[in-house]
C-alpha cells in the first residue's frame, strides 16, 4: 500500500487544513491497511495486502507453485484460514 500512497499531501497552494493533515500523514500512511473483504478482488501474489510486507511474491520459495492470477479467496477458507493446496 505504501507505494501507492503519496509520501506527502502538501502542494505549493495547499490549504491550512491539508498542511495540518500532512503533519500526521506519515504515521497514518505507515499504518494503513487493505480491507480484504471476500478476497475475490485482491491478487494473492502481486497486491500489497499484507501490512508492511509488500507484495507476497517476494517471500515465496521458488518451488512454491501459485498461479500469478490467484486471489486471496483462492488460498483462504471462509473462516480466514489457509488452504494448503499449493
Amino acid at each position: 500500500m505504501l507505494e501507492i500512497c503519496p509520501s506527502s499531501l502538501c502542494r505549493i497552494n495547499s490549504s491550512y487544513t491539508w498542511w495540518s493533515i500532512n503533519l500526521v500523514w506519515e504515521t497514518f500512511r505507515l499504518n494503513i491497511c487493505w480491507s480484504i473483504g471476500n478476497g475475490r478482488s485482491v491478487n494473492f501474489l502481486m497486491d500489497n495486502w499484507m501490512s508492511r510486507l509488500g507484495s507476497f511474491h517476494r517471500y515465496l520459495r521458488q518451488s512454491t507453485v501459485v498461479p500469478m492470477e490467484a486471489k486471496v479467496s483462492n488460498v483462504t477458507d471462509p473462516n480466514g484460514g489457509w488452504i494448503e493446496m499449493y
